[in-house]
Order: structure tokens, then sequence, then C-alpha cells
């Protein structure tokens, strides 16, 4: 029974854990030639223009932070809606920048979950106990069940060359309830730095 305790308690904490957080990488590649870019310009191709500068501001400031010179592409693109190829090569170029990053959104999805609703069969010992400790009692039932509508959106992220266009990287990433919020674009911006990081494309600390 003790091991079985533990086990449910593992479970429970487990889930918590994966719910803290309604964004995840879900494909990530990098080129097996990779050579890191000394300065790249970010690019968040949306038509929503908060979202757009919260999130070049969010992510170049990270990157900066880990090391990588990156710099936002609004300061100095100022066009609305799809850019004229050769304008933002000179704007890349008059920046200095030898990578790009791009990120948008690939697409929309709905999911549709049948979700259990717990109810306990009161009376000893669940009188006595509340909280967390009831359910892993037995006794404890679910008699009905709650239909949630989920949605996702799937951003990708591509990191290019800017004098060959050769990619680099390319990062998948999911987000639940894809709603503008700072706790979204954060999300999404450390999930970024992180696959930055694994796929060495960050400068390597001193002694690291």
């Amino acid at each position: 029974m003790h091991n079985r305790f533990a086990l449910l308690v593992s479970l429970f904490l487990l889930c918590l854990l994966i719910a803290c957080s309604s964004s995840r990488v879900v494909q990530s590649w990098a080129n097996p030639e990779f050579q890191r870019p000394s300065k790249i310009m970010i690019f968040g191709v949306t038509t929503e223009e908060a979202i757009r500068r919260a999130y070049e501001d969010s992510l170049s400031q990270a990157l900066t932070k880990e090391g990588l010179a990156a710099v936002p592409s609004y300061d100095v693109l100022h066009s609305e809606g799809e850019a004229d190829k050769e304008h933002v090569m000179d704007v890349v170029k008059r920046a200095g920048a030898d990578g790009v990053f791009i990120t948008r959104l690939v697409r929309l999805a709905k999911r549709i979950d049948t979700v259990p609703s717990a109810g306990p069969m009161w009376g000893p010992p669940f009188g006595r106990f509340g909280g967390f400790y009831a359910p892993y009692w037995p006794g404890y039932y679910y008699d009905s069940y709650r239909v949630v509508e989920r949605e996702f959106a799937f951003i990708e992220s591509n990191l290019y060359k800017t004098d060959n266009s050769q990619l680099l990287m390319s990062i998948m990433t999911r987000t639940e309830d894809p709603y503008y919020s700072n706790d979204k674009v954060k999300e999404v911006v450390e999930l970024i730095v992180k696959e930055f990081r694994k796929n060495g494309a960050l400068p390597v600390a001193p002694g690291g």
C-alpha cells in the first residue's frame, strides 16, 4: 500500500510539473555543418505589432545576455505586412548581421478531451482527511466527465546565414491556449534559447 501511495504521489507531482508550462518543443533540427553567426537579427512574422515587438525584444535581450549579439528587426524594418526581399536584405546587411532568425505561425489546431470530474464517497475516513490526501484512499471515484476544448499554435523558427541563405537550425514549438500574454512570449523565448544552447549556437563561456 505504501509503495502504491508513493507512486500515486509521484504521478501527481509529475502532472503538476507538466501543467506549469503550456509550451514545448515538438521538433528541432540543426545543420551538421553548423557555424555560429556572430550577430543575428530577429524577425517575428505577424500582423500584430505589439506581439512582434514584445517577442523580438524579449528574444534579442535573452540571446544577447547569453553572449550572442541579437537585434530586433522592428527597429530598422518598419513596413507592415510582407516586406520586399531586397529591402530586408539591405537592412540586415547594414545592421552587420550575418544571421537572421525568423519566427512565424505555421498552423492552429484544436483538440477535444474528455476529463473525469472526481467525487468523493463521503464518510470515514474522508470526514477527517481533506485536500490532496483524500483522493489516494480507496473509495474515491469519478462520477462525471466534462468536455474540454484546447487550442494549440504551432510556431516555426528558422535560423539562416545571410550570405548564402543556408538553413542552420529549425525549431518547432507548440503553445497551448495561444492568446497573447507576456507569459506566453516568455515561455517560447526560454524554449528557443535552450535550443540555441543545446545546438551550440551560443558562445561557450570561458572554462565551459
